[in-house]
């Protein structure tokens, strides 16, 4: 029976089905020149995305691979795969500036970034803030430091959704992994206190809550901060190892 193939393959379908066509011109092309992709996959790809972003990666072992791309999920899977294959990677942002679009910067946005990303923001602006800290007035060295805590809470909140939720079920496509059901089994009761105790503090340095007169608040100093941000790394360490 003859059909028209977008009325026998979803679009995801169709899409996937044209990469793999490309993919397979660029390994016959001798020139090794940059291949440039836009929006490579979309949210309805979302059960493919970390297999096309380690394909993509794999040719950037042998050429330059441009991607651009609106989906922070799949920004998330090529850092990873270039982490796993020891791929250099170029962050860039396309950004608006009020009424002035098309602006660049060297680096993605905080909501794009994944955990080691944010780690490595975080780990940033404490030093920076360690380092300024002298000069400072109450109020300035108040909002960054609940600017700070607010980014962590955040970075909690992203480490679950990534490291827990999201290996259990593929919130784009609804896939159920039951085979890491058995990292569940791995989750302490020190797991479970630290992410309770990490949260709330951060949550309650977060500039999103307004602090009432008579709690008499006192911004958290660098040193507590940084506890905080080494309990949640080791978090994220333990809960990443529950995987294997």
């Amino acid at each position: 029976m003859d059909a028209d193939i977008e009325n026998v393959l979803s679009e995801g379908e169709q899409t996937a089905l044209g990469l793999a066509g490309f993919l397979t011109e660029v390994e016959f092309d001798e020139s090794k020149s940059a291949v440039v992709l836009d929006d490579p996959v979309s949210s309805l790809d979302a059960g493919r995305r970390s297999r096309v972003a380690r394909r993509l990666t794999e040719l950037a072992q042998s050429r330059q691979v441009i991607v651009f791309t609106h989906e922070a999920t799949f920004a998330n899977a090529l850092n990873k795969a270039a982490r796993d294959l020891g791929v250099d990677v170029a962050e860039r942002a396309i950004l608006r500036q009020g009424e002035r679009p098309g602006l660049t910067a060297d680096k993605h946005p905080w909501s794009v970034k994944d955990i080691p990303a944010r780690i490595n923001h975080l780990e940033t602006e404490i030093a920076r803030l360690k380092k300024e800290r002298g000069q400072l007035d109450s109020d300035e060295y108040t909002r960054r430091a609940q600017e700070w805590g607010g980014r962590l809470s955040q970075a909690w909140e992203r480490a679950v959704n990534l490291d827990v939720v999201n290996e259990l079920v593929d919130r784009g496509t609804n896939e159920v992994r039951p085979r890491m059901f058995k990292m569940l089994v791995g989750i302490t009761e020190q797991d479970d206190n630290d992410y309770q105790s990490g949260y709330a503090k951060a949550s309650e340095w977060a500039p999103r809550h307004d602090q009432a007169p008579e709690t008499n608040f006192i911004a958290p100093e660098p040193d507590e901060l940084e506890a905080e941000l080494v309990r949640f790394k080791e978090w994220v360490r333990r809960i990443k190892g529950y995987k294997k």
